[in-house]
């Protein structure tokens, strides 16, 4: 009976080691989710914002609070649209910079934009 109990506090003392492992883990995976949570947040926001325009995002780079994309349209119209659509977006501060281009190729002329900005704290 003496050796059971032992056991049984063996055991205990393990399962409260494996609860507390376990407790650390589960803290660094919920720190994690809601650091990724702010830019899977970004991405989804701004592609309900390009789903009515004629707009291609080619790179979205998020460092911190700044923001970078790039991308391809065919007018500036839909350019100046999709920037009243970033404006209105919850997690929008501020534009840092927008550039436009325009490239010709084969007949079809496309505008390169990069647009900077930087979200709310």
């Amino acid at each position: 009976m003496l050796m059971n109990v032992r056991a049984q506090g063996e055991q205990a003392e393990n399962l409260r080691k494996k609860r507390h492992v376990l407790s650390g883990a589960y803290q660094v995976l919920h720190v994690d989710s809601r650091k990724a949570s702010a830019p899977v947040r970004l991405l989804e926001e701004v592609s309900q914002s390009m789903e009515s325009l004629k707009l291609w995002l080619l790179t979205l780079s998020v460092e911190g609070s700044h923001v970078e994309m790039k991308g391809e349209g065919f007018t500036n119209a839909e350019i100046v649209r999709f920037l009243d659509h970033l404006e209105k977006m919850s997690s929008f501060q501020s534009f840092t910079g927008i550039e436009t281009t325009q490239q010709s190729d084969s007949g079809q002329t496309l505008r390169h934009f990069t647009i900077a900005f930087v979200l709310k704290e």
